[in-house]
């Protein structure tokens, strides 16, 4: 009997230490903690990431702040697990004008590809934001483009967020500076191209970023298209008539309204800044009072 007792006792011991064992510490069961990106870094300071894939953490050293303040604005520093590869990025075509000297951004363009890139931010020549990526493949860093807009709003501007968007299947959501008739910016997409570069997704119409119109007033008589066809029925708006702008195709026409409300087309020849008119084509900013002129 006492002999039982003692089996007895032993396998309530060993089933106590079996349940202990199973709550085992939180920490070493918790699943590997899920980055969120982007990934907002601090320049100067060497952040770990797996950034080609292959299971390993990368050494990341992004030193953003400009090598010579007396030359050009170039970023002092872009190190891979200790190997700089600074030069070799402007050779690739990259350009800094003025970068972000605070942070830098890592980032998942696309998940599928098991990637990562470096956004490294630049408020531009007149505040002309951009960010450019960078992919590391084990080997080399390639440049894959500029895209409209800030990855991150440094705290040095005074907010935090981000101008851009990411779907995590390759597309990243920004704007791009249109390139007729104006000073004017649209919502678009931006994908890497066959070319390994970031280029807008085209777009049958862009649209101003707010959903931003502009009213202006012929300066002298201007055609206006019932289409966005040559072919199609056109009239004569009089000097001092007025229209509503509401987007363009980025290359020869300009959506607007007329004063009824209808949907009418302004036709744009010689690079899109000049306006068809019964005296032939004319700069846009003598036809039109109120259009933006920005630098």
């Amino acid at each position: 009997m006492k002999k039982l007792t003692a089996i007895i006792l032993a396998l309530v011991m060993l089933t106590a230490l079996c349940a202990c064992g199973s709550k085992t510490d939180p920490q070493a069961t918790a699943d590997p903690q899920t980055v969120e990106y982007p990934l907002v870094c601090v320049s100067k300071e060497t952040v770990k990431a797996d950034l080609d894939g292959d299971g390993k953490e990368d050494e990341i050293y992004v030193d953003t702040t400009v090598a010579d303040p007396n030359a050009e604005p170039r970023i002092t520093a872009l190190k891979i697990n200790g190997t700089d590869f600074t030069q070799s990025l402007y050779a690739a075509g990259f350009y800094s004008n003025s970068p972000d000297e605070k942070n830098f951004v890592i980032t998942d363009v696309d998940a599928a590809d098991g990637r990562l890139e470096i956004a490294l931010m630049d408020y531009g020549p007149s505040d002309d934001n951009v960010t450019d990526f960078f992919r590391w493949d084990g080997k080399a860093v390639a440049y894959i483009g500029q895209v409209s807009g800030l990855a991150y709003y440094s705290t040095q501007a005074g907010k935090t967020g981000t101008d851009l968007s990411f779907d995590g299947k390759g597309t990243v959501g920004a704007y791009v500076r249109l390139s007729v008739l104006q000073t004017w910016f649209a919502a678009c997409d931006y994908r890497v191209g066959d070319d390994g570069k970031f280029a807008v997704v085209p777009q049958q119409l862009y649209y101003p970023l707010g959903n931003n119109t502009y009213p202006v007033t012929a300066l002298k008589d201007v055609y206006v298209y019932a289409k966005n066809d040559l072919g199609s029925a056109k009239s004569v708006l009089k000097t001092g008539g007025a229209l509503t702008i509401t987007a363009t195709d980025n290359a020869e026409w300009v959506l607007c309204k007329n004063e009824d409300g209808a949907d009418c087309w302004l036709h744009l020849s010689s690079d899109g800044q000049m306006i068809d008119t019964p005296d032939g084509a004319h700069y846009s900013g003598d036809v039109l009072d109120g259009l933006v002129f920005a630098d």
